[in-house]
């Protein structure tokens, strides 16, 4: 699996993301900050949970 290629991954990535709430209003936004390990740590657990389902999925 190529993480670094993936839409979600590049998204998801980028430092000081702003994540909106549910209803989409700016005011109540937060900023989030990730360190690079964490990210690592996501990829690796989505990656997980991918493999996973493939794996279901071929049985």
């Amino acid at each position: 699996m190529h993480d670094k290629n993936d839409a979600v991954f590049k998204f998801y990535s980028k430092e000081d993301l702003i994540v909106e709430s549910e209803q989409g209003r700016r005011g109540s936004s937060q900023q989030i900050n990730v360190t690079p390990a964490q990210l690592r740590e996501m990829a690796r657990v989505r990656n997980t949970i991918a493999r996973q389902i493939f794996n279901s999925q071929r049985l």
